[in-house]
């Protein structure tokens, strides 16, 4: 065989150990990525799985306080209503209070009117024994 042979058969048996090799690296790096691709999506469903948590716990906490701030502006209404009702029964109080001022004075007028009218009907009444 001539030497350009032999080295052309050399050459293109380093081309096809070549070709195997990066073949075997290819099959190995594809084989790699798929093994790697398989646990980056199971981190991957792991941390939208923490994600759907953490928004079902901010979710259940916003509506505890949703809860919350309706009760508090019931209470404050119920304050409001209880307030307006200790205002109308302190003026209703102050109401009374002047009826029965007015009633213990009348009561007090006709007290001196029927002892004035006594005291002259016993006056009359001395005068007319006395006369």
């Amino acid at each position: 065989m001539s030497y350009a042979r032999i080295n052309a058969a050399q050459r293109l048996g380093m081309v096809k150990a070549g070709l195997v090799a990066a073949a075997a690296v290819g099959w190995g790096l594809f084989g790699y990525s798929t093994l790697s691709s398989g646990s980056q999506e199971q981190a991957v469903q792991a941390e939208i799985m923490q994600l759907r948590q953490q928004i079902e716990d901010v979710t259940a906490e916003r509506d505890q306080l949703a809860q919350e701030r309706d009760r508090q502006i019931q209470a404050g209404q119920d304050l409001q209503n209880m307030q307006k009702q200790i205002e109308a029964a302190i003026q209703e109080l102050q109401q009374l209070d002047a009826l029965r001022a007015s009633v213990s004075q009348a009561i007090e007028q006709g007290r001196l009117q029927l002892t004035r009218s006594s005291g002259q009907a016993m006056a009359k009444e001395v005068r007319a024994d006395r006369g």
